[in-house]
């Protein structure tokens, strides 16, 4: 059964609809390397597996070839793509329970009313493995329609640390190795950044699973370590316990 979201959240679903029809949304954040560490990471150790992208966009990483549908094929995974604001992807997950589930610069997108809403679906729903990656940052695009109460897409932020209370609420029950990465900088005391950073927390996370994420990490870091300067990922801002 769909969750009962807020007329709120139906209401930016339309506004963002707005931005769809310019293009506006690429959906390729899930293929940045700190991002595509975690996420292979989890796929490659629990597949063949299946998830649900919620959010995914107008799935560009799934499309001729790309490589969230490489990785699929790689490892016998199946994926479920949902996302409100495009109409091929706009059909409600009508599932009860699913292993794995990615929702990749969302969070940020949903009005404040539907956090807990939306995270309650997605922890009730999710069985194996979760990750999360939510922005912090404020300076994203501007609604065309220039109305409400919020400048820009972004109408939810939270610094790390508030997004780490309200996740652990939900890890401390759930069983499952949940990761959460945000955005934020090494050095913050604002919203007003470039949205490069990023930031690593994890919960019922398996030793070696972690350890998966960190060599692959550190795999990216060594083969090209040009992105550690555009898209950094310091370990300051990492909780691995290695």
């Amino acid at each position: 059964m769909e969750t009962a979201f807020s007329l709120k959240h139906q209401e930016y679903i339309e506004r963002n609809k707005l931005l769809v029809a310019e293009n506006a949304f690429s959906g390729k954040a899930i293929m940045s390397w700190q991002k595509w560490a975690v996420w292979s990471s989890l796929v490659e150790y629990y597949g063949p597996t299946a998830w649900i992208d919620y959010g995914c966009g107008p799935a560009t990483s799934y499309k001729h070839n790309g490589i969230s549908k490489q990785l699929a094929d790689s490892t016998g995974s199946e994926y479920i793509l949902y996302d409100p604001c495009h109409n091929d992807y706009s059909e409600f997950p009508n599932v009860k329970e699913i292993p794995g589930i990615l929702s990749c610069d969302v969070l940020e997108h949903i009005p404040d009313t539907d956090t807990i809403m939306t995270l309650s679906y997605l922890f009730g729903v999710c069985r194996k493995f979760m990750y999360l990656h939510i922005s912090n940052k404020k300076g994203a695009r501007g609604f065309p329609d220039g109305e409400g109460d919020h400048d820009t897409t972004h109408v939810t932020l939270k610094t790390r640390e508030e997004w780490v209370e309200i996740i652990s609420d939900f890890a401390r029950n759930c069983g499952f190795p949940v990761v959460l990465t945000t955005d934020q900088p090494e050095h913050f005391d604002t919203f007003d950044h470039d949205g490069r950073g990023f930031t690593y927390d994890d919960w019922n996370m398996p030793s070696e699973l972690q350890n998966v994420i960190a060599n692959k990490r550190e795999n990216f870091v060594a083969s090209s370590p040009e992105m550690l300067e555009e898209f950094p990922w310091p370990l300051t801002r990492t909780n691995f316990n290695v």
